[in-house]
């Protein structure tokens, strides 16, 4: 099995005692490199331990399927049809199911109402996680603080617009390269 070395990696940033994760990605740096208690860290697509379920991988596109007769009702297929239909079966086992994700997790959705501070640290914010980023502003007050890092200029805007397109007010943004 494979193993991500954190034997040379240091902490980074100091966190305050009374804080949750919501992990998006497999390692255990929080558990292993800043000592955070496991029952702190919420491993949305699972972990490298696999104690919080299965990981899960996936993306969030669609495929445009063509009709199986045209406008006339003659057939789309061609001799290829059936070996094409096999082909996709990768693209649609490897759909991430992000809305049964957030269902069932609800309780961990359902119970950070109190949380006045959302700090987003080395989130690309792809198109697939933004459901979760909408669940949590539906989940938090209108007033809490978002602290939203980026790593490079450009992506400061994109990321401002992916935040301001979900309604997401209290945005602040800072260069993540200021935390090392």
């Amino acid at each position: 099995m494979n193993q991500i070395d954190l034997k040379s990696t240091s902490k980074k940033i100091v966190f305050e005692e009374e804080v949750i994760f919501l992990n998006f990605n497999y390692t255990l740096t929080l558990k292993e490199v800043y000592k955070i208690p496991y029952g702190m860290v919420f491993h949305i697509h699972g972990d490298v331990e696999n104690n919080q379920g299965p990981l899960i991988f996936g993306h969030n596109e669609e495929l445009t399927e063509m009709p199986e007769m045209d406008e006339n009702g003659d057939s789309n297929g061609t001799m290829f049809t059936d070996s094409e239909n096999v082909s996709k079966y990768p693209f649609y086992a490897f759909k991430k199911p992000v809305t049964e994700i957030i269902s069932e997790n609800k309780k961990f959705f359902e119970n950070i109402n109190s949380i006045e501070e959302v700090i987003i640290l080395g989130h690309s914010f792809n198109t697939i996680d933004i459901p979760y980023f909408e669940e949590i502003v539906k989940k938090t007050k209108i007033t809490t603080r978002w602290k939203v890092s980026y790593y490079k200029e450009e992506d400061k805007e994109l990321h401002l617009g992916t935040l301001q397109e979900i309604e997401i007010c209290n945005i602040e943004l800072f260069n993540m390269n200021c935390l090392v």
